[in-house]
């Protein structure tokens, strides 16, 4: 009897704990989400700051910004092939569409081979994957004229960049994730890197093509409450050789803006023809039925 008890009384607070772990949980998760959104949409702010005073200082006062997109730049190896391989398809693709071209498919077991064997982690594109070692140098450099923390970024790389060990793990990984498996630091890996791609409109109402700049978000620690972060202006980049991992992203955004144009139309489409519908039915219920009803019925009032 007791032990019935003891396990129906646990079975009830089992289930009152369940739906509360469950608020909590997506509390958490709806929370965290905002939060994202939040420092995606205070960065492509900072982001707009920034690229409004490489325009001043460029000449270009009275430009403005007609479309900006950023990205942010990966530093572990695998996920910028990851990029480079799918925009390669995604232009492979979209070439074919232009051409009334069919794509060979890969079929699926032979995708699944490929993933579980990790084949796709083996591709490489050495040209590329140079680029990119070459510009987080460069802007390395350009960092630690401005920050502490970048010089003795710098100082390590230097330290290790002509020892036997960085030379071999460097044929397969970005300067950072080597640095930061070397010496077990893993903040030396950990650069928030944008690519800011932006289109403006010169002062005779002209849009111009894509151009593109690198910015850095710097985290600034506070001994009390949130640290705060800035961000710092570090290359103007030919945004042409980014096209090599970005195309994809482009092509989604291209996509996206297509489409919201194409149901804002629609929508517009639909609220005319409501707009044309209530004047039809006011025109019929109003006009021509009530009026006329409501004068004959005042009509014979008036009569008797």
């Amino acid at each position: 009897m007791l032990s019935s008890l003891f396990l129906s009384s646990l079975g009830s607070g089992f289930a009152s704990v369940v739906p509360v772990a469950l608020v909590i949980a997506t509390f958490w998760f709806v929370a965290k989400k905002k939060r994202e959104k939040s420092n995606r949409v205070k960065r492509k702010e900072d982001a707009w700051y920034i690229l409004k005073d490489y325009l001043k200082r460029s000449g270009r006062q009275g430009y403005r910004v007609y479309d900006l997109r950023l990205y942010p730049r990966t530093n572990i190896i695998i996920s910028l092939r990851d990029y480079i391989k799918t925009s390669r398809e995604s232009l492979e693709k979209e070439n074919a569409r232009l051409l009334n071209r069919k794509v060979e498919r890969k079929s699926l077991k032979t995708v699944m081979v490929d993933k579980w064997t990790g084949k796709w982690k083996k591709i490489s594109f050495p040209l590329e994957e140079k680029y990119h070692r070459e510009l987080e140098l460069q802007t390395l450099k350009v960092l630690a004229a401005q920050s502490s923390y970048y010089q003795s970024y710098l100082q390590e790389y230097n330290n290790w960049s002509t020892k036997a060990e960085f030379q071999e793990l460097i044929k397969g990984k970005l300067i950072g994730e080597s640095l930061a498996k070397l010496t077990k630091n893993k903040k030396l890996g950990s650069r928030s890197r944008y690519l800011v791609c932006f289109k403006t409109i010169d002062r005779e109402g002209r849009i111009t093509d894509w151009e593109a700049i690198e910015v850095e978000l710097l985290k600034v620690p506070r001994k009390a409450g949130a640290d705060k972060y800035k961000i710092l202006f570090t290359a103007i980049i030919d945004y042409r050789k980014e096209l090599h991992w970005i195309y994809s992203l482009q092509l989604r955004h291209y996509k996206d803006k297509r489409e919201a144009l194409k149901n804002a139309e629609r929508e517009a489409r639909a609220q005319a023809r409501r707009v044309k519908t209530g004047k039809i039915i006011y025109k019929i219920f109003f006009l021509d039925y009530l009026i006329p009803a409501a004068t004959f019925i005042r009509n014979k009032v008036r009569k008797n």
